[in-house]
């Protein structure tokens, strides 16, 4: 079963390996066989997959 999570669940995931810095914030952008979300620091912007 796949759980949509929110943008804040999202976060609670162990960033911590990735060392990014401090986030900015967190959306939801597209849901299929992995779930997309745009995390924002300062200076750069990824895209993470769950």
């Amino acid at each position: 079963m796949n759980k949509l999570l929110t943008a804040d669940e999202a976060l609670e995931v162990d960033l911590q390996n990735y060392a990014l810095g401090e986030i900015s914030y967190c959306m939801f952008i597209k849901r299929g066989f992995n779930d997309h979300y745009l995390i924002a620091t300062e200076h750069r912007k990824y895209i993470f997959r769950l």
